[in-house]
């Protein structure tokens, strides 16, 4: 998008910069400690609601690109936006690094075990993996 529209400026290397690494540490994020539930089938109607969703949720990025919003952030803005995304995916890593080995250690000493994992990020709530998914993508 920045070679298309030939936006080089601070705003759009940001927006760039930390939608590839939000992408990357995801990617590194599945190949270290896969989850069962991106395996599953997803259908056309699903599909129509992640894509409608992420048009949604990715067109002021765009706007910016093209040059239609606002190029230059402030320097606070930059600083709020690169925390809230290393905050975020760092909470997010660690809430599933941790429930994919709970998951595995309890595999290995019982295999009817499908309590609730009640100790670490997951003592203080009960989705830590979803609110640092909020925080990063609080960044953009």
């Amino acid at each position: 998008m920045m070679v298309i529209h030939h936006n080089y400026s601070v705003g759009a290397w940001i927006f760039s910069t930390t939608f590839s690494v939000y992408g990357l540490l995801y990617l590194i994020k599945h190949c270290v400690f896969p989850d069962k539930l991106f395996d599953t089938y997803v259908s056309i109607i699903e599909w129509t609601v992640i894509f409608a969703t992420n048009f949604v949720y990715l067109y002021p990025g765009h706007l910016m690109l093209t040059g239609a919003a606002n190029n230059n952030p402030s320097h606070e803005r930059i600083v709020v936006s690169l925390l809230l995304l290393v905050f975020g995916m760092i909470t997010v890593m660690c809430a599933d690094c941790q429930k994919y080995f709970t998951i595995q250690a309890r595999r290995m000493t019982d295999s009817n075990n499908k309590s609730l994992i009640t100790e670490g990020m997951f003592k203080w709530t009960r989705n830590p993996n979803y609110l640092g998914e909020i925080i990063a993508l609080s960044s953009f």
